[in-house]
């Protein structure tokens, strides 16, 4: 649920490097003004700065001065000769335009100001940027060009010193980025074209002491001149930092917990020092819900921001209502934004904090409509599957009344734990999709769960101690956030989040240092078991149960196709059943059969398993066959629970597109013949267009079978046979013997693989 603009990540193109070069020999030599010798600037903002707007006399002085900046933006700001070479905080938002005005911090700088010949220049503080003060050293951003300027105030054109952006993130992450100062990374830049001053104000009040601009512009992403319109929202204040805020420093290389940081900080030593982004322990935080919320939703997006006072043991979250026009991003609010949005494809949280301790300044949440209208359409799609794999017409009926309660009621807890999961990020926290991996229950058990909140929606009846997930921080799927959104609605606490909370702003580890698993973004494709998206405590069973049922449900799943072009999103057209394209078979094979290859990946000596590997102090060197060992044995033990090679590597059975056909026509004529689509619209299939799906479907499975059985024959050959050389005994000879029986009655019986997956090869039993 957590996104990082493109924008942050891309590198910065070539003309802002060259300004960037070009700004360091602007001071090269003798004589250096030292940045590093800056001094605390005035509380009072409206002394250090303030905005020029420029008359129309103005311009037309400056037009027949000679100089160009008559044409250009309408604010001009003042900086008193007083602040020049103090401190100043600089937070910079990059805010992309389309399709919807979404915020993105960058990284936010102190910075200074100096004076010299017809120019104002800002710099960055070295602080943090330089092993030695012995050496003069400047750090150029900006060079605006002076309007005119007297004894008290330089009056400059900002607009005109700023064609670039700073791209660099507020929020780092040191198992992408490295946590070593990078200066490569610190001052990637990207190029702005045609921008003006949209508005510029300073404001003085007892808590607000800032200066803001609002440059509106075309930001450049790449070299093949793409353009894209942002604003550039910057912040300046007084940098007065509190000096009783203790930093945090946390380093575990992200095997027990993960917080995000500020940018690394070089030291006198030379190494490098990073702080995790925390608020102040001290302080209550304020979340101000967008006044734009649905009256149904606000009360979920209070409960998912309260869940965290469960974690803290203390009130350490307030939530209140924002006031109209108050949108993120807001300085003076964190806002919870709510964003009309029904088909963006995330939520995602922004931080800004002070880059010098990681103290967290601000911060806000976006959540867009689509986890409403998402949430919707599966929990229908879910009822329909649920009513026909029921065993009585009672439950079937009973399902179909609680169904729109049950819609409501889902879409609620959805955004309750989609706000939770946010807020956790802008309280630090990173990802954790281990989470699922503490889930007490069984796949069947955890079907029968969903199945009871469905029918009754109103008062789930969870069992007491049921485990979902050991963090809210996890990618969980829909019947498991659901779950656990009804759990931390009630009080839950979660465990990974409580310790994890308890080390950033106590200090406090938990007993006997016993971390429930971790793992985030970077490990995902480095252990078997770190997934996003999965459910339960072994990933082996998970898969083996969804391609289990998604093979069970595939006539389901194709007339949800035509259920998906009779009621399309808002502004399509409705596309008629006999012009609906199914899913290509080969494709849908291969999507179906990865499970398989991800299982197979374990059957080497690269592969990793977190619930076996974090059992280990360390991992590596003198262990490692060791490790490799206690892998394959629990391998071992998870296929022998799950059938065996036997079961998770089967094949389709003969009968297997005729007995789906007959379940196709049994769904149309039955549960599938009416119901609610897309965006609550009501559908039928008339006598015409279900033989229309049902010879579609026909053809469909026969061409799905011959591919799957193709596919997996291939998977075995080329990637099975070559995984014994691996394995130990135990595994090796229960494989061994799979293979040897799949070879004697297919490889060697029937000389074509064609042919093999013609005949849609039979299940080969133990």
């Amino acid at each position: 649920m957590g996104k990082f603009s493109q924008i942050l990540r891309s590198i910065a193109n070539i003309a802002g490097l060259a300004l960037l070069v070009a700004g360091a020999v602007v001071f090269a030599g003798c004589g250096q003004h030292n940045t590093s010798q800056a001094t605390a600037p005035n509380p009072n903002m409206g002394q250090s700065f303030q905005v020029v707007k420029n008359s129309g006399k103005q311009q037309n002085d400056d037009l027949a001065n000679g100089s160009d900046l008559g044409r250009g933006p309408n604010y001009h700001i003042a900086i008193a000769r007083s602040a020049l070479g103090k401190e100043f905080l600089l937070q910079t938002e990059l805010i992309d335009q389309v399709p919807v005005a979404e915020g993105s911090s960058l990284k936010s700088r102190i910075v200074t100001f100096l004076k010299r010949d017809n120019s104002l220049y800002m710099l960055e503080t070295t602080t943090g940027n330089t092993v030695t003060t012995d050496l003069p050293q400047n750090l150029l951003l900006a060079t605006f060009p002076i309007v005119r300027s007297d004894s008290n105030e330089i009056v400059f054109n900002f607009n005109a010193g700023m064609p670039v952006v700073y791209v660099a993130s507020d929020m780092n992450d040191s198992d992408f980025n490295g946590s070593e100062y990078d200066p490569k990374t610190e001052f990637q830049a990207q190029q702005l074209y045609d921008s003006y001053i949209a508005d510029a104000q300073v404001e003085d009040t007892a808590t607000v002491h800032r200066l803001t601009i609002r440059q509106v512009a075309q930001l450049q992403h790449d070299k093949n001149d793409t353009l894209t319109p942002v604003e550039v929202r910057y912040y300046l204040s007084p940098y007065l930092p509190d000096k009783t805020y203790q930093p945090s420093e946390q380093y575990d290389d992200f095997n027990h917990y993960g917080y995000f940081q500020v940018a690394p900080q070089i030291t006198e030593s030379g190494d490098s020092v990073q702080y995790a982004m925390r608020w102040d322990p001290r302080q209550t935080i304020t979340y101000a819900i967008s006044a734009n919320t649905p009256p149904q939703f606000v009360g979920a997006v209070k409960e998912g921001a309260l869940y965290w006072n469960s974690i803290f043991g203390r009130q350490m979250i307030k939530v209140i209502m924002a006031p109209a026009g108050v949108t993120a991003p807001n300085p003076d609010y964190n806002v919870i934004q709510w964003v009309p949005y029904d088909t963006a494809g995330y939520a995602y949280a922004d931080i800004q904090a002070d880059p010098r301790t990681g103290q967290i300044l601000h911060a806000q949440v976006f959540i867009p409509s689509a986890f409403v209208f998402g949430m919707e359409n599966a929990i229908h799609r879910k009822i329909r599957k649920f009513a026909a794999d029921a065993k009585s017409a009672a439950t079937v009926a009973r399902l179909r009344a609680n169904e729109n309660l049950a819609v409501q009621r889902a879409a609620y807890a959805e955004i309750r734990a989609t706000v939770a999961h946010e807020v956790g990020h802008t309280l630090g926290l990173r990802h954790n999709f281990a989470g699922s991996l503490a889930a007490n229950y069984t796949m069947p058990a955890r079907q029968q769960l969903i199945k009871n909140y469905l029918l009754n929606p109103t008062a789930p009846n969870l069992p007491k101690n049921l485990v979902v997930t050991s963090s809210i921080m996890d990618y969980l799927l829909l019947g498991d956030d659901i779950m656990v959104s009804e759990q931390i609605a009630h009080g839950g606490v979660l465990s990974h989040d409580r310790d994890a909370i308890l080390l950033l702003y106590k200090g406090i580890q938990p007993a006997d240092n016993k971390w429930p698993l971790f793992c985030t973004d970077s490990a995902t494709d480095e252990y078997y078991d770190c997934k996003t998206f999965d459910a339960g405590s072994s990933e082996v069973s998970f898969q083996a149960w969804e391609s289990q049922s998604a093979l069970a449900h595939l006539p389901n799943s194709l007339i949800e196709h035509y259920i998906a072009a009779k009621t399309p999103f808002k502004n399509q057209t409705m596309t008629p059943v006999s012009e609906v394209a199914l899913p290509d078979p080969k494709e849908a094979a291969i999507e179906m059969l990865k499970p398989r290859l991800a299982l197979l990946e374990q059957l080497t000596p690269q592969a990793g398993i977190l619930g076996v590997q974090q059992s280990y102090d360390t991992v590596g060197g003198f262990n490692s066959r060791e490790v490799q060992a206690a892998q394959a044995n629990y391998l071992m033990s998870q296929v022998q629970i799950n059938g065996g090679f036997t079961s998770l590597l089967a094949f389709l059975p003969p009968t297997f597109a005729m007995t789906q056909s007959v379940r196709l026509d049994q769904l149309l004529r039955g549960v599938y013949r009416t119901g609610v689509g897309r965006g609550e619209r009501q559908f039928a299939f008339s006598d015409d267009e279900i033989k229309t799906i049902e010879a579609n479907g026909a053809e469909f499975f026969t061409a799905f079978a011959y591919e799957y059985n193709k596919i997996n024959l291939e998977i075995l050959a080329g990637e099975g046979l070559g995984k014994l050389q691996f394995l130990n005994d135990p595994l090796a000879n229960r494989f061994g013997n799979f293979l040897t029986n799949v070879a004697e009655k297919i490889i060697f019986s029937i000389q074509s693989v064609d042919v093999v997956a013609k005949v849609a090869l039979p299940v080969f039993m133990s």
